[in-house]
């Protein structure tokens, strides 16, 4: 019904205002407006029948004495989304995450995102309000959302960190400061510090502090490789006092300088078995040709490449053949031909040649070029 009457007035509209101007030329738009606003006012001043009364008598009489002021503060434009909160007690807008309360965790909410706030409800009741973070891949976390554990992770820093390595041992203080200093942000690797002298509940810390030692000298950055020299009993080499026996000479017997390669070297092996798992044969032999010539370092970047893909081209293509022919259904498998390749290859070059070129070859037996181009069945 309301829509009707929309749709009527927007006619009433192009009967006494548009086809009242349609021949009229207008030289500017505020010319134009003086015109449609002195046919406007003919239109609300005229009586309706069914009301006997105008239009802007209605308004007079109706809707002024309801009018109400505007609002002091100007409009602010809103966009609304329903999103899930996280296991990690945040929701994502824009590439950025905004923490709710912690016993909202797998529940909707409802955003409300504003220029300068994100304001988060929860079944009409908002829960959690922000200040809109400028950038992007970025947390806002108020420390109430938090539960007790992440408060107090949240107060540690990388000073304290170290102070509390410290206490432990010289090497674990090392450890952490090795692993902080190789992420991108030192917080990143707190997990791994408290993961590291969590340790020493279990194993003590003259064995822990051993551990890292070890774990300095063979590049170790985890707790699952500190964990795995404690289990092994490597840390005991590194503990104060044990005495260092002496190296069993033995003509069958390498030494440790046979396997010991340089870093780049040892990392390899496992890009090779990763090639494998992969299906990249052919760049994983290849790869491993390279590594043990050194003819091939004085080659660049590119063209050591291009040979790695060259060779998983070729082992590709060897491979689609072999699958045709297995798939071809010959009558008689291949192997069974007594003639070679290159025989065959040479009779149908003798064949063709003494077929219309007139060339004069020294073979005495042309028939048996021939008859090497029927192979003869087992």
């Amino acid at each position: 019904m309301a829509n009707a009457k929309v749709e009527v007035a927007v006619q009433v509209a192009q009967r006494w205002i548009l086809a009242r101007l349609r021949n009229h030329r207008f030289f500017s738009l505020a010319e134009l407006n003086v015109a449609i606003r002195r046919l406007l006012d003919e239109l609300n001043m005229r009586v309706m029948r069914g009301y006997g009364a105008s239009r802007a008598d209605l308004f007079a009489t109706l809707d002024r004495p309801n009018l109400q002021a505007l609002s002091a503060e100007p409009y602010v434009f809103a966009r609304w989304k329903r999103a899930r909160v996280a296991p990690d007690y945040h929701v994502e807008v824009d590439n950025s995450w905004y923490s709710v309360p912690l016993a909202l965790i797998k529940q909707e909410v409802d955003v409300r995102t504003s220029g300068q706030t994100v304001e988060i409800f929860h079944r009409g009741q908002r829960v959690a309000s922000h200040l809109r973070t400028p950038g992007r891949r970025s947390h806002v976390t108020v420390a109430d959302h938090m539960p007790s554990a992440h408060r107090r992770f949240a107060e540690w820093t990388p000073a304290r960190m170290l102070a509390q390595a410290a206490k432990t041992g010289p090497a674990v203080a090392a450890f952490c400061e090795m692993v902080m200093a190789d992420r991108p942000h030192p917080e990143q690797g707190f997990r791994t510090c408290l993961g590291v002298l969590a340790l020493v509940k279990t194993y003590g810390p003259e064995r822990v502090d051993a551990a890292c030692q070890r774990g300095e000298t063979i590049r170790a950055r985890t707790v699952a490789s500190i964990r795995s020299i404690l289990k092994t009993g490597l840390d005991r080499a590194f503990l104060e006092g044990a005495a260092e026996a002496s190296p069993l000479q033995h003509a069958n017997i390498r030494g440790g300088g046979y396997y010991h390669f340089e870093r780049t070297k040892m990392l390899t092996h496992p890009t090779h078995d990763r090639l494998l798992a992969l299906g990249l044969t052919g760049i994983a032999s290849a790869l491993e040709e390279q590594r043990r010539s050194n003819a091939f370092d004085t080659l660049s970047f590119e063209e050591r490449l291009g040979l790695l893909v060259d060779r998983e081209a070729a082992e590709r293509d060897g491979k689609k053949l072999a699958s045709r022919l297995k798939f071809a259904a010959l009558r008689q498998d291949n192997s069974r031909f007594r003639r070679s390749y290159s025989a065959i290859k040479v009779a149908c070059i003798c064949a063709d040649a003494t077929r219309g070129r007139g060339l004069g070859l020294r073979y005495s037996k042309p028939n048996r070029a021939r008859s090497l181009m029927q192979p003869e069945w087992e």
